[in-house]
């Protein structure tokens, strides 16, 4: 007996295995499949009972327009369709034109990623192939999109999407599922499939997708560092396992700059991670409690290192740590970031995002914060000041090397690095002394939305992350993303603060 084939087994699942039905169907898919893949001529394609019988059977291929047809209505590719059947053949329902249409504006939308369509119909589904600049090694995540209504503050995926939203979630793997309203508005809204799965243990009709995580430069900035921090940390589970005894032999050195080559295995991520986890490690053995306040050096080469701060956990525990130490916030402690002008000019807006919530996070720990520019001083390692006493470099953004950190007690490197953290400070692009004042500066100089941005962070730092970002690897944390978030949505201007700021605007720009 002839196995049943993929076409035979997705008709009879539509209830289209008659030549009636499937004709009537047929030529509907013909019309639509001409209005979207702009070739007029597909909508006159038929076919006959004779056809129909043999394609079933598996005896004779689709060919040409017929083909182009099969391969448009049922989402897969003819010759996947001549296939046996799997044993379970789940469907999905296809979003409306409008839908589509956002799901294939992605590409034009998102300049750091590549959504490629797993079957003909661009906007079904496919695998979002996240890409990089510097650090990140690329991505790939599988994505399904569902028609959608809108309910309130949600999205909700129907009864009917069910079935094969429960299959495409079913694999233990990283995968987005994208809602999509029906109207034209563009908009589609994320959820981790981990979420989909616990949502649906308690739902049994609908899905509900929030409305805070619709995809904007902001939750596409967030998703984008993730999946690549997050597939490369998986990458490096069992070398960096392995290699931690080798690390572990810097830990008595003041001063050591291993290179990449050390531990050749590693991905780029990987490296940054172990280089940011010994810088830590090295600054708490090596400064000590002191009367004066200690003074931070640091550098965000670009987007991709600037995710670490927000992503590693290692940086959470570090930051709380020193503050216990040190108490900074009340001690005085002072930052200066050097984010060079030359990576703020080749990044797209989602890279911005994530180089203002980073220096957010910085200054959310009580730490005032001035951001420099120059692109001079972009080379310089990182490094703590504790004046008159000593300097701590801990750097892990080198080209070459894992990290570098020493430990230095001479005059002459004391007044050095002071002097390099007054000029940077004297150039800053940030010189208010209140935080909101410094943020909003550097969300001009980022050429950010200092209101649609700020409204957002709070919008989803109150509904919460535990959706949208989920962390396979233990070796990354959103404690610090969602403290970044929250601490922007404090920004928010309340009514009163926008006349008073009219109003001294107004008079600022006066004649005298």
């Amino acid at each position: 007996m002839t196995e049943r084939t993929l076409l035979r087994a997705l008709l009879e699942d539509q209830g289209h295995e008659s030549f009636a039905a499937f004709d009537v169907a047929y030529s509907m898919a013909a019309e639509r499949a001409a209005q979207d893949l702009r070739r007029p001529s597909l909508a006159t394609v038929t076919s006959s009972k004779a056809s129909l019988k043999r394609w079933l059977a598996g005896e004779v291929v689709p060919r040409g327009d017929n083909a182009v047809v099969l391969e448009y209505w049922l989402g897969e590719p003819v010759t996947s369709l001549m296939q046996p059947a799997p044993h379970r053949v789940v469907l999905p329902r296809f979003p409306a034109d409008a839908g589509r249409e956002s799901a294939r504006a992605l590409n034009e939308t998102y300049a750091g990623a590549t959504l490629w369509p797993a079957g003909p119909i661009a906007g079904s589904g496919g695998v979002w192939l996240f890409g990089g600049r510097h650090l990140f090694d690329r991505a790939a995540v599988s994505v399904q999109f569902y028609a959608a209504d809108r309910r309130r503050d949600a999205l909700l995926v129907g009864r009917d999407d069910l079935p094969h939203l429960r299959s495409f979630i079913e694999p233990r793997r990283r995968a987005l599922v994208l809602a999509v309203p029906g109207s034209a508005d563009g908009e589609v809204y994320v959820l981790d499939a981990a979420e989909a799965r616990r949502q649906l243990e308690v739902t049994v009709d609908r899905l509900p997708v929030p409305a805070a995580y619709r995809l904007d430069a902001l939750t596409f900035a967030l998703l984008w560092a993730l999946c690549n921090l997050d597939g490369s940390l998986q990458d490096d589970d069992h070398v960096i396992a392995g290699e931690q005894e080798t690390v572990d032999a810097f830990s008595h050195l003041a001063r050591s700059a291993p290179g990449r080559s050390a531990v050749p295995a590693l991905s780029r991520v990987g490296a940054a991670w172990m280089g940011m986890r010994h810088c830590a490690q090295h600054v708490l053995r090596h400064l000590r409690p002191s009367a004066r306040s200690p003074l931070f050096w640091t550098r965000v080469r670009d987007a991709e290192h600037a995710a670490g701060w927000l992503f590693f956990a290692s940086w959470p525990e570090y930051i709380a740590t020193l503050g216990e130490r040190f108490r900074a916030g009340s001690a005085g402690a002072r930052r200066v970031v050097v984010l060079p002008d030359t990576a703020v000019e080749e990044a797209d807006t989602h890279e911005r995002i994530l180089m203002f919530l980073t220096v957010a996070l910085m200054e959310a720990h009580s730490v005032p914060t001035w951001v420099c520019g120059d692109a001079d001083h972009s080379g310089r390692s990182a490094f703590v000041l504790q004046p008159d006493e000593q300097v701590v470099v801990a750097d892990w953004q080198g080209e070459d090397h894992l990290w570098h950190t020493d430990a230095l007690h001479a005059r002459g490197d004391l007044h050095a690095y002071a002097d390099v953290l007054q000029r940077a400070h004297d150039s800053a692009l940030t010189v208010s002394e209140s935080p909101r004042e410094r943020l909003l500066a550097l969300a001009d100089h980022l050429e950010l939305d200092w209101t649609w941005l700020t409204s957002r962070c709070r919008e989803l730092a109150d509904y919460g992350l535990s959706g949208l970002l989920r962390p396979r690897s233990h070796r990354l944390s959103v404690a610090a993303v969602h403290q970044a978030l929250a601490f922007v949505g404090t920004l928010v201007q309340q009514p009163s603060q926008a006349r008073e700021s009219v109003t001294r605007d107004v008079r600022e720009r006066s004649p005298a």
